[in-house]
């Protein structure tokens, strides 16, 4: 074998080393592999959900809107051991807010970049003051939280509204 011949089959196995550990990671972010286009998120402290991944703002909104619902349901139902699975997926969400408002065709305008990307830097920053009231049992200490993400969402929302009604 020339020099030229060992160098490129030192490339491949490396390749191939790097291929199985990616594969044998991915086996273990939860039940099988995530070929569906959702992505894991935390359930209740340390369980995978599979979240379908929003394709744009309007639907991370309406992502968003839904899992604050569920946390206002464990709110009145006393249930706050079960906020931390909620508030996880609407820190993951409000993480690819400012991306998916700044793709082409979002509707957003170009004006409201700065403002959604700080906003929804805060809502996801919230996860852990929630979660932190939620595990302590802390109902006051949770519905405070929980009504600032409310107030920052309300922000963000308001900019998919504004898509719905152009179009």
């Amino acid at each position: 074998m020339n020099r030229r011949q060992g160098f490129i089959s030192a490339r491949t196995m490396a390749a191939l080393a790097a291929l199985t550990f990616a594969l044998v990671v991915t086996q273990g972010c939860g039940e099988g592999g995530h070929d569906d286009g959702e992505a894991p998120h935390e359930g209740e402290h340390g369980e995978m959900e599979n979240v379908t991944e929003p394709q744009s703002y309007a639907e991370a909104c309406s992502v968003i809107h839904a899992r604050l619902e569920e946390i206002e349901e464990l709110l009145g139902t006393g249930e706050l051991d079960h906020v931390h699975a909620e508030a996880a997926v609407i820190r993951d969400v409000a993480n690819d807010m400012a991306k998916l408002a700044a793709k082409p065709g979002s509707g957003v305008p170009s004006s409201a970049l700065r403002e959604i990307n700080l906003t929804a830097k805060s809502l996801a920053a919230t996860f852990g003051a929630i979660d932190e009231a939620g595990d302590a049992g802390d109902s006051a200490g949770t519905r405070k939280v929980y009504d600032q993400m409310v107030d920052l969402f309300e922000t963000l929302e308001r900019y998919a509204e504004a898509d719905h009604e152009d179009h």
